[in-house]
């Protein structure tokens, strides 16, 4: 039964609508429309959207992951973000993307507050959802 699962850690995030904040990494966004998280141990955070074939998830990194070299058919660019260094990584090359799936990653080095966050969807609707989620992100200084 469930009181023999060992006790979950704490959420990771707070949601208030679409907007969350992930306070560890001083990060917030707004999640796309139709995106519902997903709770998982692995990940600082996920969430996924059947509509789309979408999946966002943002987990921990070191500060060199900027230093990101294109693999592939992969561009990088600077992300225009304040108080961070960012770069976008435009059809990256991941593991086990299904068939008309392609996605993009938003390396961010702040120190000890650096992170990875990857959005994969339906190729036709990813730049959409790519937009309306950069354009949402904040990253606090500190």
């Amino acid at each position: 039964g469930l009181a023999d699962r060992a006790p979950s850690s704490p959420p990771t995030y707070t949601a208030a609508g679409r907007s969350v904040t992930i306070e560890s990494l001083r990060l917030s966004f707004e999640l796309p429309a139709s995106f519902e998280v997903v709770e998982n141990e692995e990940l600082v955070f996920l969430a996924r959207s059947f509509e789309s074939r979408g999946v966002l998830s943002i987990q921990r990194d070191t500060a060199d992951v900027v230093r990101h070299e294109p693999e592939g058919e992969e561009s990088v660019a600077p992300a225009d973000i304040e108080g961070v260094d960012a770069v976008v990584v435009t059809d990256a090359v991941l593991a086990g993307l299904p068939a008309g799936v392609a996605a993009r990653e938003l390396l961010v080095a702040n120190r000890e507050r650096s992170f990875t966050v990857i959005l994969s969807a339906a190729e036709p609707a990813l730049p959409r959802l790519w937009d309306d989620f950069i354009s949402s992100v904040r990253i606090a200084p500190g």
